[in-house]
């Protein structure tokens, strides 16, 4: 018996929807490394809006992380 083609290759939405969550994570990462370089009240700000975004996307990431 073969494998089903469904099992060889990824939907393409989702793999469409990983590729964004990866974008996210990254430009996440990205911000955290100038956060390290900011003053406090940019800090602060900063920081909720990456939370903001994450909180929002947090179904997405864990579905392209499962």
């Amino acid at each position: 018996m073969s494998m089903s083609t469904s099992m060889s290759s990824p939907d393409p939405a989702i793999a469409a929807r990983k590729a964004e969550v990866e974008a996210l994570l990254r430009a996440a990462r990205a911000a955290a490394g100038a956060v390290g370089r900011a003053e406090t009240e940019t800090k602060n700000a900063v920081l909720r809006t990456m939370g903001e975004v994450l909180w929002r996307e947090r179904e997405a990431i864990l579905a392209a992380n499962a």
